[in-house]
């Protein structure tokens, strides 16, 4: 698995160009496959086309598991729901978030919004979540920070899509899907059209931040994302085998 920042930074008007300097702009990907790792024994007979398909229902199933999937990042210590009209739901409007993301430019180079919606031309369907995180220190000093926020996500037919409003004017669209595809990176959402079909966890992220703070935040996404892709291909492969009775 692999996390790949781009940069974009090119705007039109003087104040835009004002605000550029002091913003960071960035995408970044990661995609995982998700292998067992080691064959399913007795009782398990299924044909490799039923054990692909139940691997794609579960990863997704687990995907619509909000809380559970948001506790795999190992800086999460906590997450629970909370009303969109509430003191706290109200740090983020998904209108306005998705509208900043909206006028950025290049900021959906890396990614197209799932199932061809483009920036919330559905508005419906969003659950507000409190996050809390233990972040680690800059520069490696001793000490974690924890940090409370908001985040918006929604259930889609592959994944979910998601909203983040953080402190420090930190702002993320982006989304994580189950998708079955061949390795490669020919086609339009980055896998071959042809060859043999695997099961991949693959993820994007436009990230809006202070200039100051975008290496940090890159960084400490990467790395906390990382694992949390590891953790969950082994929450995907202990329900997989339940499932199947194994």
């Amino acid at each position: 698995m692999s996390w790949s920042p781009e940069i974009s930074s090119s705007e039109s008007s003087f104040f835009e160009t004002l605000s550029a300097m002091f913003t960071s702009t960035f995408n970044q990907t990661a995609t995982s496959q998700l292998t067992l790792t080691a064959p399913l024994g007795p009782p398990t007979e299924a044909p490799s086309d039923k054990l692909n398909a139940l691997g794609l229902e579960t990863g997704v199933a687990l995907l619509h598991d909000h809380v559970n999937y948001v506790r795999l990042n190992p800086i999460v210590t906590d997450c629970h729901v909370v009303t969109a009209d509430s003191d706290e739901g109200r740090k983020l409007n998904v209108p306005k978030v998705l509208a900043e993301f909206a006028g950025t430019p290049g900021a959906s180079s890396a990614a197209s919004p799932i199932n061809g919606e483009s920036y919330g031309t559905n508005l419906s369907g969003w659950t507000h979540y409190s996050v809390t995180d233990s972040l680690p220190h800059p520069f490696g000093l001793p000490g974690t920070t924890v940090l409370r926020y908001v985040i918006a996500l929604r259930d889609e037919p592959d994944g979910l899509e998601s909203l983040v409003a953080a402190a420090g004017g930190v702002m993320i669209h982006g989304g994580i899907k189950v998708v079955r595809a061949a390795e490669g990176r020919d086609g339009m959402d980055g896998f071959r059209e042809r060859g043999e079909k695997k099961l991949w966890l693959q993820e994007w992220a436009e990230v809006r931040c202070w200039v100051g703070t975008g290496w940090y935040v890159s960084k400490t996404m990467r790395e906390s994302h990382d694992e949390a892709h590891e953790r969950f291909r082994a929450w995907w492969e202990k329900e997989l085998r339940s499932r199947m009775g194994n």
